[in-house]
């Protein structure tokens, strides 16, 4: 058997970045959280340029930061039954988590 082609670090870094920006559109913002041991080619990949076209291309900022420094942040879906829309506990629930109706 050959040898399997595996490719550099900071390239497999710099493919998922870019896999993410590509998949997400409409932010504005990425934040990458990674394993500590793969942070500084996380941060190498973003400063190429080639990376730093694209995101600059879409106007959108990248970081990557250690995962365990990030919050967890609210879920974007949210599921409600038809009782609870119609009776208006779905706007509630939105209303006392900040969000303007």
């Amino acid at each position: 058997m050959g040898a399997m082609n595996v490719k550099p670090p900071i390239q497999q870094a710099k493919e998922n970045i870019l896999r993410i920006l590509r998949e997400n559109s409409g932010m504005d913002e990425i934040i990458y959280p990674c394993l500590p041991q793969d942070l500084a080619d996380y941060r190498s990949a973003l400063d190429l340029v080639e990376v730093q076209r694209e995101f600059r291309r879409r106007g959108v900022r990248a970081r990557a930061v250690d995962y365990r420094t990030v919050q967890p942040q609210q879920s974007e879906i949210v599921i409600a039954t038809y009782e609870d829309t119609t009776n208006g506990n779905l706007d509630n629930y939105l209303k006392n988590r900040g969000f303007k109706l």
